[in-house]
């Protein structure tokens, strides 16, 4: 299966505000990657303040967890400007000074306990490629049983921001290889609000019993 939109194909105005800049980027220059760093600092800044009304929701008790994935993933979004323009060594250092403050300031250093934590790691089947569900075509039901299917816990749940398919793709989208169980809990956790651990095993067991993926050895 192809990968695509989540819904439904993007309007041709946001597929050219897109290509026009991924363009940009390409052809971006090492003298303009203190520009683009500026502009990724104040995007962490509106992101961290989302995060923190997020961990103040009431019943939000994975607020250490998903403190932790922000922080990972900021320093990510920076790291990722590589692929576009050199890094000189100063920027780099203003960067890590800039996220130890941030994250200084407004949270202080996250404590994530180890309790419950679940190490299986599983990669991706090359060969099952996208999402699960594309338009009315359902991969995992085709090939799970629509009678089985039903006993998948996460795919009916409903969570702070997300119901059971929303938290079913993204739980896929952050298999890599290299995250556990309990990472790729966390990540969603932060994204869509805390899923249990034992759904989130459940559903990626479901989904190696039918190929899409293996776990790692």
């Amino acid at each position: 299966m192809k990968r695509t939109g989540r819904k439904k194909d993007l309007p041709v105005q946001v597929q050219l505000v897109g290509g026009a800049s991924g363009y940009l980027l390409a052809n971006a220059t090492d003298r303009q990657a203190l520009a683009l760093w500026q502009l990724v600092k104040q995007q962490s800044v509106g992101r961290t303040n989302t995060m923190l009304q997020r961990v103040a929701f009431p019943g939000s008790e994975d607020a250490a967890s998903t403190q932790a994935f922000h922080w990972q993933h900021e320093r990510g979004v920076f790291a990722s400007l590589s692929n576009f323009v050199q890094l000189p060594a100063l920027l780099q250092q203003e960067a890590d000074q800039f996220y130890q403050s941030l994250e200084k300031t407004v949270s202080g250093p996250p404590t994530v306990t180890a309790a419950a934590m679940n190490t299986v790691i599983y990669k991706r089947n090359e060969a099952v490629k996208g999402p699960m569900s594309v338009f009315s075509y359902d991969y995992f039901i085709d090939h799970y049983g629509s009678a089985k299917a039903k006993n998948i816990r996460l795919l009916s749940y409903e969570g702070q921001w997300g119901s059971g398919s929303e938290y079913a793709y993204e739980v896929l989208n952050f298999v890599d290889g290299h995250r556990t169980t309990t990472d790729i809990r966390n990540a969603v956790s932060a994204e869509l609000g805390p899923v249990p651990t034992e759904l989130v095993a459940e559903y990626l067991k479901a989904l190696e019993s039918i190929g899409v993926m293996g776990a790692v050895k």
